[in-house]
């Protein structure tokens, strides 16, 4: 689904450059997101696949304890997919 923008996911610290976002199995594109964006977030659906209901819990706790890029899950993501991390 594409959306204009992330006004309501952009106030979080470290969310000012959001492209994408995987909402259990809804996907949402914003306007700068690319074909690469959307594999990402086609990521976080599998995993959410392998890991049905605890999936968002162990995700938010990875990130944290280590941090948004360094959460294993966005690890993932970012090599299968090669898609760019923008944020600070």
């Amino acid at each position: 689904m594409h959306v204009q923008s992330f006004w309501w996911y952009s106030w979080l610290p470290g969310c000012k450059k959001v492209r994408a976002a995987a909402i259990g199995h809804i996907v949402l594109l914003g306007p700068r997101a690319d074909e690469k964006d959307l594999a990402h977030e086609l990521i976080h659906v599998e995993q959410l696949n392998r890991l049905p209901l605890i999936f968002p819990i162990l995700s938010y706790w990875e990130s944290f304890k280590v941090g948004y890029r360094q959460n294993k899950y966005e690890v993932e993501a970012y090599d299968r997919s090669g898609s760019r991390y923008e944020g600070s």
